[in-house]
Order: C-alpha cells, then structure tokens, then sequence
C-alpha cells in the first residue's frame, strides 16, 4: 500500500466516515491515477477537471455520482495531499428535484 492511500484511509477512519465512503472516495481517486498514469500529487487541476467531466459524460454518471467524485477529490487534495490553493472549478449538475407522494384521506 503507497503511503499516499494509507495517509488518506487514516484521516477519513479518523474523521469517522462511513466504510461505503472509504470504497468510493479511493475508487476515485485510483480511477483518477489509473488514467493518468500518475500520482495524484503529479495530476494538475485542469488534468482532474478533463478527466471527470470526459468520465462522467461517456460513462453517464448520476448527479449524486459527480458530487462523490469531486468531494473524493477535494478531500484529498485538499486534506490528504493539503494542496489549498488547487483549486476545482467544476460545474457541478442538477440533482433532480422528486415531487413528495401526497397522501389523501382514503
């Protein structure tokens, strides 16, 4: 295990995160290196932003899908990696709004 995968597993067991978030924020971040061929470290805003919308355009990806990706990626630049100034100007997408199921009287 890099040491890189083993500091990010640390800081989210620390800050408590859910097992199922562990699973989805590494997935993303390793299909982010795997297509880069390289260390997050070394993959430039511009590079993750190509990547994600390219990613989440051919493998049509939901909202909330998007939305866990880039928090995935935002935490470990920003946290695991502590890069504050990369900066991530995606445009995140609409989630769909559901209208409630109403109840009536019967």
């Amino acid at each position: 295990m890099t040491p890189l995968r083993q500091k990010m597993i640390d800081l989210m067991t620390f800050r408590q995160y859910a097992p199922e978030t562990h699973k989805i924020y590494l997935r993303a971040v390793i299909s982010l290196s795997t297509y880069y061929h390289s260390s997050p470290e070394k993959i430039s805003p511009e590079e993750v932003k190509s990547w994600l919308m390219a990613t989440a355009t051919q493998r049509r990806w939901s909202a909330s899908t998007v939305h866990q990706t880039l928090m995935a990626l935002k935490f470990c630049y920003h946290h695991v990696l502590e890069k504050k100034d990369f900066f991530l100007d995606i445009p995140l997408p609409k989630r769909p709004q559901k209208i409630p199921v109403l109840l009536t009287q019967n």
